[in-house]
């Protein structure tokens, strides 16, 4: 493989895919479009695909995705150096969500980069800023539809309780001892202004599982569990 100056070469690259059930329906644009828009690119680009992540059916408004989680999980490990998106908002529908999990690969050298970026921070602002309003509205028509199944008395369910609490056969949300500890030890410790990767490691010392049930934390899901 020849080298250019043009182009990283051999670049261990992750491709992410996302798509909500609605978008889906909507727009047809689905995970397996995204598999071969990416894929294509990154041969094109001479990249090491080491993964590809999807998350089928999570809004670009979640922080909560296991894409997302694995992504983290790969950084940590020294896999990849790139994390490849079709669109900017198949990673967020948040600019701040975005800023933050920047922020958290950024100190381990990785990045996030999508086709449509322009290149121009202005440019990809005013793209971001889009994604955001559309979540807006998309979240206003949510609203209005879920006042009217409250109004029809339905339950309404989330996909899934803040970390501490559960999820009852009946409907409610009910405190979970063990998980709420937890919450408590990241809390105390934040407020003490303890890092995240410190409570992090204060988290697996004392055995507590994370949010997706796996025994091992990330900073950036400490970070939901103190902003949640």
């Amino acid at each position: 493989m020849t080298k250019t100056n043009s182009r990283p070469t051999g670049t261990k690259v992750a491709i992410y895919c996302r798509v909500s059930t609605d978008e889906q329906a909507k727009n047809g644009y689905s995970i397996a479009d995204q598999k071969r828009e990416l894929l294509r690119h990154a041969e094109s680009e001479g990249h090491v695909v080491v993964e590809t992540i999807v998350d089928d059916g999570y809004s670009g408004a979640s922080r909560e995705r296991p894409g997302l989680d694995r992504i983290l999980e790969l950084t940590e490990a020294g896999e990849m150096e790139l994390a490849i998106a079709t669109k900017r908002d198949r990673w967020f529908r948040s600019r701040l969500y975005r800023l933050m999990l920047d922020e958290d690969l950024a100190e381990l050298g990785v990045r996030l980069v999508a086709l449509n970026d322009t290149g121009n921070r202005i440019g990809d602002g005013v793209q971001d800023d889009f994604a955001e309003w559309e979540r807006e509205v998309i979240t206003e028509r949510t609203r209005t539809g879920r006042f009217n199944r409250v109004r029809s008395g339905r339950l309404l369910i989330g996909r899934r309780p803040l970390y501490g609490y559960r999820l009852t056969d009946d409907g409610r949300y009910e405190v979970h001892p063990v998980e709420m500890e937890g919450v408590r030890l990241v809390l105390g410790l934040a407020a003490e202004g303890e890092p995240l990767r410190a409570i992090r490691r204060a988290l697996h010392a004392a055995g507590f599982p994370s949010p997706t049930g796996k025994e091992r934390w990330h900073p950036y899901t400490v970070k939901r569990v103190v902003l949640q």
